[in-house]
């Protein structure tokens, strides 16, 4: 194990065959463990190797079977994820005529729920029917879980049928996963029907879980219900169950997102009294819900009470306490907290960078827009998204930087990067602000081309340069463009256009 662990792969393997050789008699759970052990560290080329050394194991008759040993290597390649060394797996099971059993592909579904692979679990689910290997409810649940993660819930509701017809029973992580799939999919009061259906139809009492995936639930949903919350916490107290860290952080969450920051506090009190200790996601919300008040001070406080627990910050409070400072146009600070990020070893994510963006385009710090682009561009792990383009595009037009900015947008659609109704409305101010406003009537065209539909707003803004341009044969055209492509009551009558341009003076 100590090569294992010294990442020495081929000499443990040496071994581990030394050892089989020898007849040695191992305690079957040491030798399991080693075998997850070698295969979580060893890529797909040394697996083979691992598995004829672990055959050779189970010819021994105080051994498990080889059936047994082959599932546990399969299981080492879900403790690093690893699909494909899994499945390369199930394949040498298949050449070697050793059939898999109910485990053997409960291990794969479930690998692919974790990565969200549907149409390689939907296979596997396949084959396990055609071998006549009867599904339970572990396999169930995976499929359901997979589902819901990308949010196909017309494929759950056929799943469901296909376990009720089969006669296998959900039990209450069934109805968890099921619960957490509709909340993702935001479908809140569905994903209570589910609740309902766990307590009157397959007669199960709610547990902690269960009640806590049904908060989380009502919480997907834009805008959530803070009330909805509040009740399922008081039911799980009525039930004489004792909520735990994820029931008190998904109503502080709750509280502090409905801007009911003295609630979320007396909650977080209340945790504290009864000794739970909190996590990043408690402190994340209150840190969130006293930005958005404009309390600085307090966002301090509660970050410093964070790092005294010895809880590790992540990304998302750093960004937090970015925006605590920007918010108060203290720039230096926020970039100092960036820093401590960074010597912290915590990996920013692209949504810091555009926070700091944003900030700078706002106090003009142009070039400092251009010196995070940059640098986001260059980690591979991140990459720009939609909203970094939109406040590039923004700098650009509002700091005079207009030729960056057009050779920016035409190296992105020269590379075919998605781009989104926003990128082009920002394209289109930044041509309409620095007196490009002919230019417009092409971009209109390639939005049809690439099927992205505009917005009332960016015809009406479109429209507004044009005239500014002094170019009205352009407005007919861009009507010609937008008729049986975007809905009637986005193109505005003139009527519209006369009061826009009155507003926008």
């Amino acid at each position: 194990m100590e090569h294992i662990s010294n990442f020495d792969i081929n000499e443990a393997i040496k071994l581990f065959g030394e050892l089989v050789s020898a007849n040695k008699e191992i305690p079957k759970d040491s030798m399991l463990n080693m075998l997850v052990a070698l295969v979580s560290y060893s890529d797909v080329k040394v697996i083979d190797d691992v598995s004829v050394f672990a055959e050779k194991w189970a010819e021994n008759l105080y051994c498990p079977s080889a059936l047994e040993i082959y599932n546990t290597l399969i299981s080492g390649c879900v403790k690093r994820k690893d699909f494909k060394s899994a499945y390369s797996i199930l394949e040498i099971m298949r050449r070697k005529n050793l059939k898999p059993s109910h485990v053997t592909y409960n291990i794969l579904i479930n690998l692919c729920a974790k990565l969200e692979k549907k149409k390689e679990a939907e296979a596997l689910f396949r084959d396990m029917l055609k071998a006549n290997i009867q599904p339970n409810v572990r396999t169930y649940s995976s499929l359901f879980e997979v589902c819901g993660k990308v949010k196909d819930i017309s494929s759950i509701e056929y799943y469901f049928k296909h376990m009720s017809q089969r006669g296998v029973k959900p039990n209450h992580h069934t109805y968890s996963i099921l619960i957490t799939a509709y909340g993702r999919a935001g479908l809140c009061k569905e994903a209570s029907r589910w609740f309902y259906h766990m307590v009157v139809v397959s007669n199960l009492s709610p547990n902690l879980i269960t009640y806590t995936s049904l908060m989380v639930a009502w919480m997907q949903k834009n805008g959530v219900n803070e009330q909805v919350v509040d009740r399922i916490f008081k039911d799980i107290k009525k039930a004489g169950i004792e909520p735990d860290v994820i029931a008190y952080s998904a109503l502080i969450t709750a509280k502090a997102r409905c801007h009911k920051y003295t609630e979320a506090v007396r909650v977080y009190q209340e945790m504290l009294a009864n000794n739970i200790k909190p996590t990043v996601v408690t402190y994340s919300a209150l840190i969130d819900a006293s930005v958005t008040l404009g309390d600085l001070d307090t966002s301090l406080r509660i970050f410093d009470d964070m790092k005294k627990t010895d809880i590790v910050p992540n990304e998302y409070i750093y960004c937090s306490i970015m925006n605590a400072f920007i918010n108060q146009r203290m720039l230096s600070k926020a970039f100092d907290t960036y820093q401590t990020m960074l010597a912290q070893g915590v990996q920013p994510d692209a949504t810091c960078i555009n926070c700091l963006m944003d900030a700078c385009n706002r106090e003009r710090q142009i070039d400092r827009v251009f010196e995070l682009y940059n640098g986001l561009v260059k980690d591979s792990k991140l990459g720009p998204d939609e909203h970094t383009f939109t406040i590039f595009l923004d700098s650009c037009a509002h700091n005079g930087r207009v030729n960056e900015g057009k050779t920016f947008f035409t190296n992105l659609v020269n590379s075919y990067y998605p781009l989104s109704e926003r990128n082009f409305y920002a394209y289109i101010n930044l041509l309409g602000i620095n007196h490009y406003g002919h230019e417009i009537i092409d971009i209109i065209r390639l939005m049809k081309k690439r099927r992205v539909k505009p917005s009332r707003i960016t015809v009406l803004t479109s429209i507004n340069y044009i005239y500014d341009a002094e170019k009205v044969d352009h407005f007919y055209l861009m009507k010609n463009i937008l008729e049986g492509w975007v809905d009637k009551d986005v193109i505005p009558r003139w009527q519209q256009i006369i009061q826009f341009r009155r507003r926008h003076r």
